[in-house]
């Protein structure tokens, strides 16, 4: 799996890997180009996660 510093990093990453829909998150599904899908019509192929800055005595 990649690994990215910032999310637009990983957008820019991932668009050169072909990633190129922009899906976007509804209450209980995902809307592409007005069509909407379940949770069991995709599959995640791969996930990421960013914080921001931090402080160790947290």
């Amino acid at each position: 799996m990649h690994s990215y510093e910032t999310v637009s990093e990983a957008v820019a990453g991932l668009q050169k890997r072909d990633f190129t829909i922009d899906f976007n998150l509804e209450k209980n599904a995902i809307e592409f180009n007005s069509n909407h899908f379940r949770a069991h019509e995709f599959e995640i192929v791969e996930s990421y996660r960013f914080e921001g800055n931090s402080d160790p005595d947290d």
